[in-house]
């Protein structure tokens, strides 16, 4: 160690956040760790005069990577917004982000909660309320949309609850 900016101190921590986009991150998660250590462990060493070095990989309890939704209620969502609001559309992504609603939809001892994660926009550029990011201060809604978001939810609700009427939630 020492006081200059180029020199890397003795022993050091850093958090990373690493991201398993598959539903079955918990099962890959023990391999992906050993991965990441034998990687890191060969760079250090190949790169540096340190030799061999000690990484430790500790994961955060309770984070989840993605949030995983029920393909047959994503269809139902769909449907939902389709009869709420003319010209609606479903643009389906993998979202990086991480979301505490994740925790509702995984499989947790033995029992999941079937969901979906849905994303609305309030945006009307036409009324100088311009498309915008989310927790950001100029995130803006045109209020005269908020009748057909909660539409949008009720009609879902009520699409999904005779969907899983007769189903067995495991």
């Amino acid at each position: 160690g020492g006081t200059g900016y180029n020199v890397l101190p003795a022993e050091a921590k850093a958090t990373w956040v690493v991201r398993i986009t598959s539903e079955m991150w918990s099962q890959m998660a023990p391999d992906i760790y050993r991965k990441m250590q034998q990687v890191v462990g060969e760079v250090v060493k190949k790169h540096t005069d340190l030799g061999d070095v000690q990484v430790e990989i500790t994961p955060e309890v309770g984070y989840l990577p993605i949030i995983h939704t029920d393909p047959n209620l994503v269809r139902i969502a769909d449907k939902s917004s389709q009869q709420m609001i003319e010209g609606s559309h479903n643009i389906a992504r993998l979202s990086m982000a991480g979301e505490d609603f994740s925790h509702y939809l995984v499989e947790n001892r033995g029992r999941a909660i079937p969901g979906v994660f849905v994303m609305v926009g309030g945006a009307n550029p036409e009324k100088g309320i311009p498309v915008g990011s989310h927790h950001t201060p100029d995130f803006r809604v045109d209020p005269e949309s908020m009748q057909d978001i909660a539409g949008t939810h009720v009609a879902f609700t009520l699409n999904a609850m005779r969907y899983l009427k007769d189903k067995k939630i495991k």
